[in-house]
């Protein structure tokens, strides 16, 4: 093709138009100039999407509830206490304690729970026996909204799917003596199993159920013994 000059296409508006396929303007004084064609209006993308975050592998929701009902466990951690003969009780190290000062999971507390089916309970040594779970939960408790709490739990009991306080879905019932909610236990056997500690093992079974105050209805120290 024709190589035209800049000079060329600015001298008229039909060597503009015409001759270098520009677009004539003026400049209010009848002058005029050209320029090159007129470039296309981008169209702006399409936007996508967002996308979710990816869920952290073997992450899951469950729900929790808390017991102690002084029975041996479907994991076999139990003890004999003197004097009563083959009937075994479970086991007081399995109660929750303050995590280690470095928290290697992050965990305020390290503890224990009965599991459900989904978890991998069963009624004698399942495949969920010892298996351990960083539990995260964030409390509604009046005068505590909002507070998060991270506990890691040993299984080391069995929540059956027919309790009706668990669904099928995953369920950890945290070992904690005298929270035991006597009305829904399967084998409360506190009072026959250790009477010395009979007021202790009922010392919070009411609590935040019927009063919403997570200061009320709880006295540990109604333990004798500090473990």
């Amino acid at each position: 093709g024709t190589i035209v000059s800049t000079e060329y296409c600015n001298a008229s508006e039909g060597q503009c138009t015409d001759d270098c396929g520009g677009n004539w303007r003026t400049n209010g004084n009848g002058n005029g100039g050209g320029g090159g064609p007129t470039p296309p209006i981008p169209t702006p993308p399409t936007p996508s999407p967002p996308t979710p975050p990816t869920p952290t592998p073997g992450t899951f929701t469950a729900t929790t509830t808390r017991y102690w009902d002084c029975s041996c466990g479907a994991c076999g951690c139990s003890f004999l206490p003197t004097g009563l003969g083959n009937e075994p009780v479970h086991c007081h190290s399995k109660a929750m304690f303050t995590a280690p000062t470095y928290k290697e999971y992050g965990a305020s507390f390290f503890g224990a729970a009965a599991i459900s089916a989904s978890l991998g309970g069963g009624y004698w040594m399942a495949e969920g026996c010892g298996k351990c779970w960083r539990v995260t939960s964030t409390s509604n408790a009046a005068g505590y909204e909002g507070t998060e709490t991270t506990l890691v739990l040993k299984g080391t009991n069995f929540f059956p799917d027919e309790n009706q306080m668990c669904g099928a879905g995953a369920h950890f019932d945290t070992a904690a003596p005298g929270f035991d909610v006597t009305a829904y236990s399967f084998a409360h056997t506190c009072p026959e199993r250790e009477p010395e500690e009979a007021d202790g093992f009922a010392a919070c079974g009411n609590w935040l159920i019927t009063d919403d105050n997570p200061d009320m209805n709880c006295d540990c120290s109604l333990f004798n013994d500090d473990v």
